[in-house]
């Protein structure tokens, strides 16, 4: 969809429509958004992998349930409990989905003219 967008934006013929699909991402730009997705997901999802960490590694102080987890460390630690660990999460996950965005990116260039030679 961004790269039909690129397109659409610099030329609205049906030229600029069809080299919109041709339209390829470097390896720079791939790694650039698997970064900022990773990076995005890895802090979105990091409350509930603190809890989940908590609960396998020690499920009896933090009451055995999602919800008493939640509430043992907000009464705690706060809001502050929640955001632990964020940095190294983020940190370990960001590389390497930039690395699959980077690698999905070369299969998929490298596939699309097989396929055009089919048609």
């Amino acid at each position: 969809r961004a790269k039909a967008r690129r397109m659409r934006k610099n030329s609205s013929s049906a030229a600029a429509t069809a080299a919109a699909e041709k339209l390829e991402l470097s390896s720079g730009d791939a790694a650039i958004c698997g970064a900022i997705a990773g990076s995005f997901s890895a802090a979105i999802t990091s409350p509930l992998d603190r809890i989940k960490t908590l609960l396998m590694t020690d499920s009896a102080a933090y009451g055995g349930t999602v919800a008493s987890c939640a509430s043992k460390i907000w009464k705690d630690e706060g809001i502050a409990g929640f955001c632990a660990g964020v940095v190294p999460r983020v940190v370990y996950i960001a590389p390497s989905v930039a690395i699959f965005f980077i690698a999905y990116e070369q299969v998929q260039q490298r596939l699309m003219p097989a396929a055009d030679e089919k048609k």
